[in-house]
């Protein structure tokens, strides 16, 4: 699969085909979570336009050569995108190519980098292999803390700053009275009423 696109999201898209014949799933709302190689299949999906609301990918391989690239005629990204990294995981040359490709097409995204020496598998308890595969459980807790607030602003959306502003000259926004700051955030927020975790 690794060296097959096609055939590997050929089957997360079944997967997904079929849970929307489930009774309880809302159609119009679904996310997908993948772990390790899983985390590079919600990559693709993404960088490939796949209609689903967002994905969120944990210690995702992301370099080049372990993922989808974008051609001229790919559609746009739809998703909105969440990735949780370990700092000594994912190398920051493969980071910042991946981040280029998000910024060229447009892409809402959070990539959420975690250190110090946080590794692959930071969030299975049973890995132990350092110095290539361990777990960190401060990045295993803030990791999933910060999955359910992405997913909650995608169920309830994202809802107002409850804090003052920092800057002078901030001032409410004119479209969802949140305040705006002179720093630059980059945007992520969104969820589901069905999660597809796919896992290696």
């Amino acid at each position: 699969h690794r060296q097959n696109a096609s055939l590997y999201m050929g089957k997360i898209n079944a997967a997904i085909v079929k849970a929307k014949t489930l009774d309880f799933v809302d159609t119009s709302k679904v996310a997908v979570i993948g772990y390790c190689f899983g985390g590079t299949g919600v990559v693709n999906m993404a960088l490939l336009g796949e209609d689903v609301l967002g994905v969120v990918g944990y210690h995702s391989g992301i370099a080049p050569a372990n993922r989808v690239k974008r051609a001229s005629d790919t559609p746009p990204v739809k998703a909105r995108i969440l990735l949780h990294s370990g700092v000594k995981d994912d190398k920051a040359t493969d980071m910042a190519i991946l981040e280029e490709e998000f910024e060229a097409a447009g892409a809402r995204y959070e990539i959420v980098r975690y250190g110090s020496g946080v590794v692959h598998s930071f969030t299975e308890p049973s890995a132990n292999s350092p110095p290539n595969a361990m777990y960190n459980q401060r990045a295993d807790v803030r990791s999933w803390e910060s999955t359910q607030r992405f997913l909650k602003q995608v169920f309830m959306g994202q809802g107002a700053s409850d804090r003052a502003p920092e800057c002078a000259g901030d001032e409410p926004s004119a479209t969802s009275g949140s305040w705006r700051s002179t720093a630059a955030w980059g945007v992520a927020g969104f969820a589901s009423s069905a999660l597809l975790s796919t896992m290696l």
